[in-house]
Order: structure tokens, then sequence, then C-alpha cells
């Protein structure tokens, strides 16, 4: 995603900045799953829930450090605002290359069995039965590689039900995303301060995450 954002700064029509933008969504989309995907796994489900909404939490934070960058270089190239927005991510690949472990579930899936035990005594320090192969006895995994995975995903759009509903979603998704984004930056045409506007619509999102975080019992 990085690699990409620079490309982004090398076009030099519209066409190619769509073009290149939209991988620039892909990357951004697995990113975001992996990163929840990788921080709730590694909890109880007492914390999971708490867990996610410090995952969205952080992500909003920094999406309102977006509108004061844009002022700063409210002057400046557009091209001077990608750049300064993306190379804080250098270090936050090298942070996570020391600091992220992989997946406990997709080492399992690999067969990595040593590795995977390795990981659950790190996180088990404190306890006084650590995990290993003769206290915590695994299941028969099977491995499964990535051209596997591109078959489960063709074999799910095979049934029209699935396929239905999977697109059900997408087109909401992308109507969601659409309003979402959109109206922040189009409240310039009002006569509304367009950094403003992104600050306030992401700092409201806050009382929101508070409110589920007590509300998530009730039924």
């Amino acid at each position: 995603m990085f690699v990409t954002s620079l490309v982004l700064l090398l076009a030099t029509n519209i066409w190619i900045y769509s073009a290149i933008k939209f991988f620039v969504g892909v990357w951004w989309s697995t990113i975001g799953t992996c990163v929840f995907v990788l921080l709730t796994e590694k909890v109880c489900s007492k914390w999971r829930v708490k867990t996610g909404l410090l995952e969205i939490l952080y992500f909003n934070l920094g999406y309102m450090s977006l509108p004061g960058l844009g002022y700063l270089l409210r002057n400046s190239s557009w091209k001077y605002l990608y750049l300064c927005s993306s190379l804080p991510c250098i270090f936050v690949y090298v942070f996570s290359y020391f600091f992220v472990n992989e997946s406990p579930r997709w080492i399992l899936m690999q067969g990595k069995e040593k590795e995977l035990f390795a990981m659950l005594k790190r996180g088990n320090r404190k306890s006084n039965f650590p995990p290993s192969e003769t206290n915590f006895p695994l299941p028969a995994q099977e491995q499964i590689s990535f051209f596997q995975l591109l078959t489960h995903v063709r074999d799910h759009f095979k049934d029209k039900w699935t396929l239905k509903r999977t697109a059900l979603v997408m087109f909401l998704g992308i109507g969601i995303v659409g309003v979402y984004l959109g109206i922040p930056l189009a409240v310039e045409t009002l006569g509304f301060n367009i950094y403003l506007s992104a600050f306030l619509t992401t700092i409201m999102k806050i009382p929101l995450f508070i409110a589920t975080y007590f509300m998530r019992g009730f039924k």
C-alpha cells in the first residue's frame, strides 16, 4: 500500500490516478481486515469487543489527523500531501516487523507446531501451565496453500444464493463508503470549511464507540 501510494505521485491524468487509487483501496481493505483479525484472535472472548473497538477508534484518530495535515499543506501540491501522509508508514512497517506476530491459526494451518507453541509460551509466561505438545494437543490440520484458498473463493461464487447476497453487501458497502467520504468532501460547496467538516465528522463517532461499549450486553 505504501509503495502504491508513492506510485500515485507519478499520475499524470485522472485515469491513471483512479486506476492506482483502486489498488490503494484494495490493499487498504486487506490490511484493515488483517489488523482486526490479528488483534481479536489473540485475546479471549471477554476482550474481543474491547479490542475491536480500540482498533476502529485508533483508525478514526488517524483520520482526524488528516484534516490538520491538509490544512498545513493547503497551499502546496496534492503530491506533497500524499507524500507526507505516506512516509509515516515506514515506521509502522518497521515496528510491525519486529513486534507483530503471525496469526496463530494461520501458523497452525501451515503445520508449524513448534513455532505455534513458542508463540503461545511467550504470551503465557505468567501461567503455571504453559502450553506444550503434552498438555495442549493439537487437532489434525490440513495444510491449505494459497491456490487452494483461491479455489475456495471461486467455489464461494458458484452458489447463486451466496453470490446474490455477496453482491448486495458489496453494493451497500459502496454506498455507505460513498456517503461516509462524500459528505465531508462535498460540504465546501455549501460554504462550510472542508477541514473542519472532516474533523467533526470523525470526532462525532467517538461517542458512538463509547455507547457501543456499554450497550454491547443488551439484546
